[in-house]
């Protein structure tokens, strides 16, 4: 039963009509953006320390400046763009969003104040707003769901490669340059990509359900309640946004607790902190995609299961981390973490763009998008700072350690509400394939 819902809903001539190899460029090509895009979000993680200190801000403040205030813009422009990359030429969106976040990422070298870095920060947010909604859905229009998820692991991937190459990067470039140089030093990449990107990369068709010629972007509202009245979409949500607040505030904040409680230099700490993401959370992303594609053909609910178990699993080595005294090992555990913990984004990204009629596919990456910002970069790290404000006075430098102990159990939770979404995803993916092929 399965594999006639999975057919009924990727069976198209359009992306028969695509080639191999130009499926595989654009998929490198939109892997290059992605790891730029986290490259220029993720940079600011390592540099807090001197930031904070030149600036006199507050944990919580850097907290807003890393995650809640990129989050909150991110979010606002993202829907918007969203929409037009639905109805619009997407590698173009791409290419003038990339240029965007670039210049801002520019800009934040210049700053000569709080206020001043905060205004560029949301200027990369908005750049970056209109990157990933319409990356995800040219990946679904070059791909079937058979190999969608592995797709979509390579971007992922890439993104936890950026996330890697920013925080080891920015270690570095501080160390010759000061933060404000490695701010603009990571910014000229992205000003060369995004003219390479729209010179060289070609449009997708948009792949149209089997025997249906109808070709309209709904309203936002339409799209949003047709989605939440969909059992394990909501579960998705939920999990996501839980998920997110424990993995991304653990992202924002371990370089720092590196620095505090270990003694690092922010050049150690991008070492050891890179090397541990790229091993990590590329290599959890690349392997959840796998099984997801090869267990998925025999039961849909394993999208769902390998993130539910994954995020359980994670959370002792996320204490490990925390607690283990050794560097090395702790380093170890963080890797494991990592890797268990970014077994959810791909899978449940991977069917919700199933689920999706194919004109709303962008928008629907941008709710999914908005709960997983919302969770990890705007309130995750927001979060985790003000604790360690509020915790300062009675453990001083180690106060972030009990901070980041708080979101563990987060994870947990969010882990058992996404597992919960097996309970209805194969009746719900096969409602979803029928209505697009009536």
């Amino acid at each position: 039963m399965h594999q006639n819902v999975e057919t009924q809903a990727d069976v198209d001539t359009p992306l028969r009509k695509e080639t191999s190899s130009g499926r595989s460029y654009a998929l490198a090509m939109l892997s290059a953006v992605a790891a730029v895009s986290v490259i220029d979000r993720q940079v600011i993680t390592i540099l807090m320390q001197p930031i904070k200190a030149e600036f006199g801000a507050s944990d919580a403040a850097m907290g807003a400046l890393a995650g809640l205030a990129f989050a909150i813009f991110y979010v606002i422009a993202g829907f918007p763009l969203a929409r037009l990359a639905d109805r619009g030429v997407r590698r173009t969106i791409i290419a003038i969003s990339l240029s965007v976040w670039s210049l801002f990422t520019l800009l934040c070298g210049f700053a000569q104040s709080y206020v001043h870095l905060l205004l560029a920060r949301i200027g990369v947010a908005v750049g970056e707003s209109g990157g990933m909604p319409a990356t995800h859905s040219m990946v679904a229009d070059l791909y079937p769901l058979s190999r969608r998820g592995f797709a979509i692991s390579i971007i992922g991937a890439s993104g936890s490669l950026g996330s890697a190459l920013g925080v080891y990067l920015g270690g570095e470039l501080y160390q010759l340059y000061g933060w404000r140089g490695a701010f603009m030093a990571l910014a000229v990449p992205g000003l060369i990509l995004a003219a390479i990107f729209r010179l060289s990369v070609r449009e997708p068709a948009r792949v149209l359900p089997h025997n249906n010629s109808k070709d309209t972007t709904p309203p936002l509202r339409e799209v949003a309640s047709t989605l939440w009245r969909i059992k394990s979409f909501r579960s998705f949500l939920v999990g996501g946004f839980g998920l997110s607040f424990a993995g991304v505030g653990m992202l924002v904040w371990a370089p720092t607790f590196l620095m505090r409680v270990h003694h690092a230099t922010p050049q150690e700490a991008g070492q050891m902190f890179g090397l541990a993401v790229a091993v990590g959370l590329c290599g959890g992303q690349l392997a959840s995609g796998y099984l997801a594609d090869r267990l998925g053909q025999r039961d849909v609910r394993w999208y769902a299961w390998l993130g539910g178990v994954g995020a359980v699993l994670a959370a002792p080595f996320g204490l490990g981390f925390l607690f283990v005294p050794d560097q090395m090992t702790a380093m170890v555990a963080f890797a494991i973490y990592l890797l268990l913990m970014s077994c959810w984004n791909v899978p449940f990204l991977a069917i919700c763009l199933t689920m999706a009629p194919p004109r709303t596919r962008a928008m629907v990456s941008a709710l999914y998008v908005m709960c997983v910002n919302l969770g990890g970069i705007g309130l995750g790290s927001v979060f985790v700072g003000a604790m360690n404000d509020v915790l300062t006075s009675r453990y001083g430098p180690e106060a972030i350690r009990h901070s980041l102990t708080l979101v563990m159990g987060v994870s947990v939770l969010a882990g058992l509400a996404c597992a919960l979404a097996s309970r209805w995803l194969r009746d719900d993916v096969r409602s979803s394939a029928l209505s697009q092929d009536a």
